[in-house]
């Protein structure tokens, strides 16, 4: 009466068993030699445990940007044979949760893993490295006590990659000519080796310099790692460099790394001239102001000595610290201006104001204030100019009493024998007499003065000039010469008067 029954592997449940029992005694008549008898039979179930493997961590590298990575195959040996057939024959339900994760800093997004093919899928968050432990469980619908599973734990290691460095610098850098040696700091800024894990790093900078004036620079221009430029200009060149300029670290290139800045940075170097002043006209002027100079010289404003174009320019011109009045731009090289009072030799200097890069230049005794005009004999047959007053050699009162120094020693100009007369008009000193020579050249009796140099008038006369007067504008003078001698055309008989109108 023993039943022995044999249950199908990782089958369970509630059975329905109908045994049928039989005799050989026959069914002659009417009997019976069989009957049927049903029980119930149940099978507990004993759930089994999904398998699934990594050989080994999953190794990648830091992402530069946000995106979505995939590796398939990313498990391996998923194997639900362990599990009854009833669930596995949903296995189409089945998933794996990450049940925890040792460091989501590194994800954006994920990791997820999809069954049954085992690949998985993530966004790294950029520029973040480390490693992650991930513990997963494969659950399905129809298993039982999921939670009780045991996670499965796989490594993934996301090693750094080394960022090209960045830096940021200005457009454009203005300095003056002569202006030494230069130190900047902070000329680069913004100076990032990559990500803050790369804040160990160190960043180097190389500059190409291309330039027109090659002359430009005594010491090139180099950038230290803090940032801070250093250049110094060659004494009286000027011009504009280009200087691109780029930036390397120490990180390395592994793993497709880059130590070097992915873009360089063009920066326009100008160098403005020194404003010049070749000459004054006239060089001498009343000491009450009010006379009109011009100014002629070079880089008083254009394109090239500005850096920009206009009509006019704020520029300023004085006489020895003396501002001039009605100052105006004629040119890049001519300013005309208007003296207020002043006394002696004074320097005159331009100077063009423009933020950082103002700048002045200067001629040294440019411009002489005089009242008076005089010439005296020096020893037995020389003679001499000199303007006056001088504001240092004005008399001084001492106890009441004017000292014995006189304003008027100023010697401008030596000639070679007395001076017999002089004139003045528009700041231009007329000197005349019997010299043949004045300032070292040439001279036949007459000349024209402006108070730095002397030049003959044509080529003089034949004799010697005794006076001289301004006569509505013109110049004439009157002496024992009977000719005078032209630039051109010759000689001119003139009976010892003659005139002069600037040109004969």
């Amino acid at each position: 009466g023993d039943l022995n029954i044999m249950v199908a592997p990782h089958y369970y449940g509630t059975f329905l068993i109908t045994v049928q029992i039989s005799d050989n005694g026959g069914t002659d008549f009417g009997g019976m030699n069989s009957s049927l008898v049903t029980f119930r039979l149940n099978v507990s179930s004993v759930d089994g445990q999904p398998a699934f493997d990594r050989e080994g961590e999953l190794i990648v590298p830091e992402a530069m940007r946000e995106f979505q990575q995939s590796f398939s195959d990313f498990l391996t040996s998923i194997d639900l044979s362990a599990v009854p057939p009833p669930q596995r024959d949903h296995g189409r339900d089945y998933s794996f949760v990450v049940v925890e994760n040792s460091n989501p800093a590194l994800f954006l997004d994920g990791p997820h893993v999809s069954f049954p093919s085992g690949g998985i899928k993530f966004t790294l968050r950029p520029f973040a490295n480390g490693n992650a432990d991930i513990a997963l469980r494969l659950i399905g619908p129809d298993l039982r006590n999921a939670e009780a599973l045991t996670p499965v734990t796989v490594k993934i290691s996301v090693i750094p990659v080394n960022n090209a460095p960045t830096f940021i610098v200005p457009s454009e850098l203005l300095t003056v000519e002569d202006g030494g040696p230069q130190t900047i700091p902070g000329f680069v800024r913004d100076i990032r080796a990559g990500p803050a894990d790369e804040g160990w790093q160190t960043v180097y900078f190389s500059i190409q310099e291309s330039s027109e004036s090659p002359n430009l620079f005594a010491s090139p221009p180099i950038i230290s790692s803090d940032g801070t430029l250093h250049f110094a200009c060659a004494p009286g060149q000027h011009g504009s460099a280009e200087l691109l300029i780029s930036a390397e670290d120490d990180g390395g290139n592994e793993f497709g790394g880059s130590d070097v800045g992915v873009e360089q940075k063009m920066v326009r170097l100008q160098v403005y001239p020194l404003p010049r002043v070749v000459d004054v006209n006239p060089r001498v002027g009343s000491t009450l102001g009010g006379t009109l100079v011009t100014i002629k010289g070079m880089f008083f404003g254009s394109i090239y000595s500005r850096g920009v174009a206009a009509a006019e320019y704020p520029v300023t011109v004085d006489m020895g610290g003396l501002a001039c009045n009605n100052v105006s731009f004629v040119s890049d090289t001519e300013l005309r201006c208007i003296t207020l009072p002043g006394f002696g030799p004074q320097d005159v200097t331009v100077r063009i104001e423009q933020g950082e890069v103002s700048r002045q230049g200067t001629g040294v005794g440019g411009f002489f204030y005089s009242s008076v005009v005089y010439s005296g004999k020096l020893g037995s047959s020389r003679g001499f100019l000199s303007l006056g007053p001088e504001r240092d050699l004005l008399p001084v009162m001492a106890n009441g009493t004017a000292s014995q120094q006189t304003p008027f020693v100023r010697t401008l100009l030596d000639v070679n024998k007395p001076i017999r007369a002089l004139a003045t008009s528009g700041g231009i000193i007329y000197v005349a007499g019997a010299f043949s020579e004045a300032g070292g050249a040439a001279a036949n009796s007459i000349i024209a003065f402006d108070g730095s140099s002397a030049s003959g008038l044509a080529f003089g006369t034949d004799g010697i000039v005794y006076a001289l007067a301004i006569y509505q504008g013109v110049l004439v003078a009157g002496g024992s010469f009977t000719k005078t001698y032209q630039r051109s055309g010759g000689a001119v008989n003139t009976g010892g008067l003659a005139k002069w109108d600037g040109e004969r």
